[in-house]
């Protein structure tokens, strides 16, 4: 399956007073791999983000769900406070419509899902979910099942394609901190395949990122050498990565071939490395991944590496890109006809 964004309208939540962004080739009219969103603060750019993220959320609530499910939605959720939206998407080649609010029924369109407002007849304000098609039924059978029995990290194609039926959706808010790059302990990292995974201030490895790359060595030489060609591969000034067994640590082997430990990498690089690792681990083609504030926590020397990074990562495994900034360095890498400028920055 493959999952890609069209157009997002909103009516009423915080700056978004009555908008269509559109997420489409001005020229084909059809979804692009990458689309970044620039403008000062204040304008939008995070909350469409959110809304992206929630209203995709919804996929997990089956119509049969009880009438409490309105609950299950936190009292500040982004949706709560918005009046209506909407997200139309392309998935396999068919429109599919994923909505909050009031919508207005369309039978050209055969695959909706989402939860609706109305109105009881004394006026009281009630929810119920409205789903139709094979497209969010699909999903949403998917998503619970993943609930009774986890997958792991898929890390494609290593693992059995067909297992992985429907595409991630990772979405790095402003304020992730990923942790840890050295630890004390070797641990076996296991982790659980998500529809839709959002990172927050989050230990990605129970041990460290260190630990993880050492036990791949010991436990599975395959998988190992995958991870260690994709971080080599993206060619953090010729750094090299690899494993000195004998004390059970990471050496990088620098462009004038001197060593030093993976702790000793600047804060920046760190933190790229292990972000642009989770996404090569979790994504499957046909999947979509959200980064606000890509710049966030990074030098300015490594905004046109990571950019650099995420595009020859699309050319391997097709997935769209959505991004936002303060940075006109990253409009101009990204190209402005990716660009949608919500305000003058």
């Amino acid at each position: 399956m493959e999952i890609k964004i069209s157009t997002l309208r909103v009516i009423e939540c915080g700056p978004l007073k009555d908008v269509i962004i559109d997420f489409n080739d001005s020229e084909k009219n059809q979804p692009q791999s990458v689309t970044i969103l620039a403008g000062a603060n204040g304008s939008g750019k995070t909350t469409t983000l959110e809304l992206i993220f929630s209203l995709l959320d919804l996929f997990k609530f089956s119509p049969e769900a009880n009438s409490d499910f309105i609950n299950n939605l936190n009292i500040v959720h982004i949706l709560k406070q918005t009046e209506y939206a909407e997200l139309r998407l392309i998935i396999d080649n068919e429109i599919c419509i994923v909505f909050w609010g009031e919508i207005e029924h369309n039978d050209k369109i055969k695959n909706i899902h989402g939860i609706q407002r109305y109105f009881d007849e004394e006026g009281n304000k009630k929810w119920k979910i409205y789903s139709k098609g094979h497209i969010p039924k699909k999903i949403n059978a998917f998503v619970n099942n993943l609930e009774k029995t986890p997958l792991d990290f898929p890390f494609y194609p290593y693992n059995e394609p067909k297992n992985y039926q429907i595409p991630t959706i990772l979405y790095f808010p402003y304020n992730r901190e990923l942790l840890n790059v050295k630890g004390d302990q070797v641990y076996r990292e296991q982790g659980n395949y998500y529809f839709n995974y959002r990172y927050q201030i989050n230990r990605t490895f129970k041990g460290s990122f260190e630990s993880y790359l050492i036990w791949l060595d010991y436990s599975d030489q395959e998988l190992f050498h995958i991870v260690i060609q994709f971080l080599n591969h993206l060619n953090f000034g010729g750094k090299k990565f690899n494993i000195r067994r004998k004390d059970l640590s990471v050496i990088v082997t620098t462009k004038d071939q001197s060593q030093h430990e993976l702790s000793a990498l600047s804060s920046g690089e760190q933190s790229l490395l292990i972000m642009l690792l989770e996404i090569r681990r979790r994504i499957i083609p046909g999947s979509i991944v959200i980064i606000d504030e890509i710049e966030n926590s990074l030098h300015p020397e490594f905004q046109y590496l990571i950019a650099k990074s995420l595009m020859n990562l699309q050319k391997e495994i097709q997935f769209q890109l959505l991004l936002t900034t303060h940075q006109h360095e990253f409009v101009k890498i990204f190209g402005r006809n990716n660009a949608r400028i919500l305000t003058e920055f």
